[in-house]
């Protein structure tokens, strides 16, 4: 399997290595493209001030399109042998540095405080490389518990994700969002075992769609920023107090699912789509990438949703066309120049 097909095949993109007999998968990689855009778009916004349509746009992208690309990840984890499971481990591990340090470059000087941070503090988007690698090996390790009891795995999940928040750490390797988004991890991988089922109930469907359509309104017509919410970044005391911060994270996940479920449904009537398989087999380039030209482009134009918009149209068109030639030497530059060393 060459080098650009694992990377297709891992991380935001969904899938992992080992399964390339899913790897190309249209629903899957449309379900991935129209997610990658929106974190595009996401991220274009931040710059824009307090502009009201920017929270309506920036609230409706949060409340779903992160739980939703880690459930797509979940259901496309599968067990694998132990030497191909660390091979693929250990190309996350060497993309994460890379774009951690890059991410650090500019403000990073060599004392002790800074290369403390560098290991212990993801930057921006970094937190879901080290996440993502904690949850493929808790599956890889107890995939046997989980399969044998799914249920009770997905609520203990459900459960951490609650508790975590009462923990007085934010950003300190990844804690509140490695536990706040293991339910959708879980969820997705165990889909097909147990939750199909209890998705397929009618009650639950009403539950779920009905408390949305009230919950959705609020997180999209409000000026309050709610970005600590959608990502799980902080402990509830730092989010408004415990009940108010608890309360917030349920509705968030109650958001998550409902819109998760709308998203992969539209996915699945656009039976063909060349730019969003291209760009859904890409999201993981895309992803690592994108924020450094969104930096750039930040300083040039500010406060308007449209320049956001117009600066998430050129980065995603150039990476369709990026996208199709082999990118490994951007996301894995040591141990790509090292194969072509030792040819």
């Amino acid at each position: 399997m060459s080098q650009k097909l694992i990377f297709s095949n891992m991380a935001i993109c969904g899938h992992t290595p080992g399964t390339a007999a899913k790897a190309f998968d249209p629903k899957i990689d449309i379900a991935k493209g129209l997610l990658i855009i929106l974190v595009v778009l996401g991220h274009s916004l931040e710059p824009c001030g307090s502009i009201p349509s920017k929270y309506i746009i920036h609230n409706i992208i949060y409340l779903f399109h992160m739980p939703a690309f880690i459930a797509i990840s979940g259901y496309l984890t599968h067990l694998k042998d132990n030497n191909k499971f660390w091979k693929s481990q250990l190309m996350l591990i060497e993309t994460y540095f890379v774009f951690q340090a890059l991410h650090y470059l500019p403000h990073m000087g060599f004392d002790e405080h800074n290369l403390r941070n560098f290991f212990v503090l993801s930057e921006r988007t970094m937190w879901y490389l080290p996440c993502l690698i904690i949850w493929r090996t808790v599956v890889q390790y107890l995939h046997k518990a989980i399969k044998d009891n799914p249920l009770s795995a997905f609520l203990l999940s459900i459960a951490f994700s609650l508790m975590v928040g009462f923990v007085p750490v934010s950003r300190f390797l990844n804690i509140q969002r490695l536990f706040a988004f293991l339910p959708f991890f879980i969820g997705g991988y165990l889909y097909k075992d147990c939750l199909r089922k209890i998705w397929s109930s009618k009650n639950i469907r009403i539950t779920i769609f009905g408390l949305s359509a009230v919950l959705i309104p609020f997180f999209m017509l409000t000026s309050e920023g709610f970005n600590d919410v959608f990502t799980c970044s902080k402990p509830y005391f730092r989010a408004g107090g415990l009940q108010y911060g608890m309360a917030l994270r349920l509705s968030f996940f109650i958001c998550a699912t409902s819109l998760t479920a709308i998203v992969i449904s539209l996915a699945e009537k656009i039976t063909t789509n060349k730019w969003l398989i291209q760009l859904g087999r890409s999201s993981l380039l895309i992803y690592m990438t994108h924020y450094f030209l969104i930096i750039v482009a930040g300083h040039f134009f500010k406060d308007s949703t449209l320049a956001a918009i117009g600066i998430s149209i050129v980065i995603i068109t150039g990476m369709y066309f990026l996208g199709k030639y082999d990118t490994s030497i951007i996301l894995n530059p040591v141990s790509t120049a090292w194969k072509k060393i030792k040819k």
